[in-house]
Parts: C-alpha cells; sequence; structure tokens
C-alpha cells in the first residue's frame, strides 16, 4: 500500500468514527395509534441523515419510510398492513462504515403503536377480455368492475410499463403474443389485484432452411433453420412440420416431425431416392420455406457397368446435356483416339491393338474415357490401360504394365471404376483386380481376389447398402468393400 493509499484510508477511519459519533439518537414517535396506513413521525435527537433505515412495526416491517423535511431529522414510516398492537423499531445503518468494510448500525425499541383499525380492502368484483383471443393485430379491451373505495388504480404486464387506469372502467390493449395483465387497486396502502390473460394467435412467419445434415436414402436427416415449428398458444396441439424431399422432377410424400424444434427438424430420407443432388422444403402448417439443395450420402445402388470397348470407328456418347464424340483413327495396329465435344479436343492418345478387350469408349455417363490397348513396344506383351476424366482434363487411372484380359467397369453413378487384368509377372492363370475412388481420386484397397483363375475373365460387381462394393469373380463372391 502506497503512502497516499495509507493516508486516505486513515482519514477515511476518522471521518466515519466522527460520523458514528455524531449518530442519531431515537427517542419517540406520534401519533401513538392509528390504523393501518397512518404515517408515523419517529423523532430524532442530534445526528445526521446519512444512511438507511428499517423500521418495524411489532414485527411487521414497513414498505414505505422517507426521511422527513430536511429542517428535521424525523424518519416517517407508514404503518403496513398486517401489523398489529406492539412496539416500534427503527434500525439505522450509518452508511460510513461500508467504506473501511465495518456494517455500522444502531437499534432502538420504542413505545408501543396501537392498531385501530384498516381502511377497507377493495373489491375487484369481475376484471375480463372483450375477447379473450384475438390474431395478431387485432384489439381486446379489458373491463373491470370494483366496489369499495380506491384511491388508485393501475394495470401492468410483462410486457409493458404500469398504466395508471385510476377513475376508469376499461382499457385497450393489442399485444402481439399472448400476454397476461394484471389489475391492481389501492385503498391508501391495502391492495387487491387480480389478472386476465389475452391469447393472441400469433401470425407465422415462414419456415427457412439454413443447413441439412443428410444421410443415406432410407436413413435419418437433420435440417437446421428458422420458424420450423408454431403453436398458437399453450391449449392447442402443434401445428404439423415436415419435411418434403425432391430430387430429379420427383417430390416424395411429406415426411412428418413428431416433435418440431423451433430451429430445427428430423426425419428419414425416402428409401427411393438417390446419392447425389437433392432439394427438401420445409413446411408448418401451410406454410413452406424456399428449396434448399443438399447432397444425399452414398453412391447410386445397382449393378457396375462393363465399358471395355472394341471400337474402331466412331462412337457418340449422350447423357443429358452432354454430347460428347469419340473417333478413332489409324490403321494396322497403331490406332488414335479423339474425344470430342462440341468440335473441342478434350483427350487424344495413341494405343496399339491387342489380342483381346483393346479400343477406347466412355464411361456411362460420358464423364470418362477409358483407353486400353498394347503397350506402343508390341515385344513385352504387356498392357496399358488410361481413365480419364473428361471434365477436368486429367487422368486418374493409369497402368502401364498389365496382363492380357483386362476389363474395365464402373459403378452406377460413375463414381467407382473397377479393373482387372492377369497378372502378368506371375504369367497366365493369375489375376489382379483393383478399386479407384474416382470421387476421392486414390486407390482403394485391393480386394480380395489375386490368385490363381480358371477364366481370369468373369468380372462383375454391384453397389449395396449405397456405400459398399460386391464383387463376383469366376463364380466367387468377395466383400463387401467400404467406398464411403
Amino acid at each position: 500500500m502506497t503512502v497516499k493509499s495509507i493516508c486516505m484510508y486513515i482519514a477515511l477511519v476518522i471521518f466515519s468514527v466522527f460520523i458514528t459519533g455524531c449518530a442519531s439518537e431515537f427517542t419517540n414517535f406520534t401519533p401513538t395509534s392509528g390504523d393501518i396506513c397512518t404515517e408515523v413521525t419517529i423523532m430524532r435527537e442530534g445526528g445526521h441523515r446519512f444512511g438507511t433505515h428499517i423500521v418495524e412495526f411489532n414485527g411487521v416491517r414497513s414498505l414505505d419510510i422517507r426521511l422527513g423535511p430536511r429542517s428535521e431529522s424525523n424518519v416517517i414510516a407508514v404503518v403496513p398492513p398486517g401489523a398489529t398492537t406492539g412496539p416500534v423499531t427503527i434500525r439505522q445503518n450509518s452508511g460510513m462504515g461500508m467504506f473501511i468494510g465495518m456494517l455500522d448500525s444502531d437499534t432502538y425499541e420504542l413505545g408501543n403503536f396501537t392498531v385501530t383499525g384498516s381502511p377497507a380492502v377493495p373489491n375487484i368484483t369481475s376484471f375480463n377480455a372483450v375477447p379473450e383471443e384475438i390474431d395478431e393485430g387485432e384489439a381486446s379491451t379489458l373491463q373491470w368492475s370494483i366496489t369499495g373505495t380506491t384511491t388508485h388504480l393501475e394495470l401492468n404486464s410483462s410486457e409493458s410499463e404500469t398504466i395508471d387506469v385510476t377513475g376508469a372502467t376499461s382499457y385497450t390493449v393489442a399485444p402481439t403474443h399472448t400476454t397476461n395483465y394484471r389489475l391492481t387497486a389501492v385503498n391508501k396502502c391495502v391492495t387487491e389485484t387480480d389478472s386476465v390473460t389475452v391469447l393472441v394467435n400469433e401470425t407465422q412467419a415462414s419456415p427457412e432452411i439454413e443447413d441439412v445434415d443428410a444421410g443415406f436414402p432410407g436413413e435419418s436427416v437433420t435440417v437446421h433453420g428458422n420458424n420450423l415449428r408454431y403453436r398458437p398458444r399453450d391449449d392447442r396441439p402443434y401445428v404439423e412440420s415436415s419435411l418434403i424431399f425432391a430430387q430429379g422432377g420427383t417430390s416424395y410424400s411429406p415426411v412428418v416431425d413428431s416433435s418440431p424444434r423451433d430451429r430445427e427438424l428430423n426425419g428419414d430420407l425416402p428409401e427411393a431416392i438417390n446419392p447425389g443432388a437433392a432439394t427438401v422444403r420445409a413446411r408448418v402448417g401451410t406454410l413452406e420455406s424456399e428449396p434448399f439443395d443438399f447432397a444425399v450420402a452414398g453412391r447410386e445402388n445397382g449393378s457396375f457397368q462393363n465399358v471395355t470397348l472394341q471400337i474402331t470407328g466412331s462412337h457418340t456418347c449422350t447423357s443429358g446435356s452432354i454430347v460428347r464424340t469419340l473417333e478413332i483413327s489409324g490403321d494396322g495396329e497403331e490406332r488414335t483416339a479423339n474425344f470430342e465435344e462440341g468440335g473441342s479436343r478434350l483427350w487424344r492418345e495413341s494405343f496399339h491393338l491387342g489380342t483381346s478387350n483393346t479400343g477406347a469408349g466412355f464411361s456411362g455417363d460420358c464423364m470418362h474415357g477409358v483407353i486400353v490397348g498394347q503397350n506402343t513396344s508390341v515385344t513385352d506383351n504387356k498392357f496399358v490401360m488410361h481413365v480419364r476424366d473428361l471434365a477436368a482434363g486429367r487422368t486418374r487411372v493409369s497402368e502401364t504394365s498389365l496382363g492380357q484380359g483386362v476389363q474395365v467397369l464402373f459403378s452406377p453413378d460413375d463414381s467407382v471404376v473397377l479393373y482387372k487384368a492377369q497378372d502378368d509377372f506371375r504369367g497366365v492363370g493369375f489375376a489382379v483386380i483393383h478399386l479407384y475412388d474416382m470421387r476421392d481420386h486414390s486407390v482403394m484397397p485391393d480386394p480380395g481376389p489375386g490368385n490363381s483363375c480358371t477364366a481370369c475373365n468373369s468380372l462383375s460387381a454391384r453397389v449395396v447398402n449405397y456405400r459398399d462394393v460386391e464383387i463376383t469373380f469366376d463364380g466367387d463372391d468377395y466383400g463387401p468393400y467400404h467406398i464411403e
């Protein structure tokens, strides 16, 4: 502590002692009897006006206390409802001891105050709203009837400030949502209260979707957004909230969420929906959100397509708005494949014709070009295979040392390529099979078959559960192999 701080502390202590030394001395009060709500003046001799006061009438605390005129040092307290005849006590906190961490207070017990009666409590005989239920934007009139003397009347709610309605018998309100109103009738210091609720059918804002946590077809999906549920009031059930999925021009039946939340709806994707692009709308009652684009997880179910071709002329591939052409040129063993779109070349590659499964072709959706042929050095008897992403202009798979019997298959949605050939290293009678993920551009773990085989060319595959590949090779089943 610095010297300056010490000096200030000492000064406060001295000042506090000085103030405490000038503490009030409460001696008596007037009047000594009266009704509830009577103002009682408690006299003090000397002292100061600092601090706070607590006054009790026979143990019941007065809630209306104030200081007398500035020329006096008196305290004025109102006899509270519930008080009975008995002693008056007053406790004064000087207010200065707080600065130095002390609680400085004195309590005085004075003589008895005799309670002679009480003002009559006002009687609110009726308090209602007409009409009791409104639509948002409409008004309701609060009406009341009171008997007995009322010196003050006020109306309040949790949504508005207290309104003085003394002398009135009604008041018009237009709440924007269900609101409880409280009417308080006052006679001097005694009160009577009553309340009424105006039910408001709020205008529902249109639902909005901000994000979708999508799963696989037939599995759960969570939609995040705003205004995704609506309940007009507590004694009515929820208005139905549902999700409407659509894909490729097909709109599926609404999926109802039985426990909707304001910012979240849950439901199962239709079994019939396919992985890939889709839309969802949120429907709350008769209101609907704008369609929201999202992607259904997984790969399309179904059998792989064998795209290994032997083409010596030209070929056109059409898928939706995509139209691409392939033209093979050259004579003898030397051939060149040209992949084009709208007269622009996408890919050009030369290859040698071999004894089996050589040529060029497209994947099912025209997105990938495939070339299979012998190496340019015919004497090594090895085969090359190239798979190129025609849209991105990049070769995704490139094999330059395969054995004979090359076979290339694509999954239904063109997302996985499966290819096999005889293992040239181990010779005829052994097969190698590979899976390549076209979405992640990565080689997947090699499937099980990699041993001796009788024909080495009987290969088929299918995607099941939108996430697994099952392979059949030479009559044996392998997998499933996870591709998610």
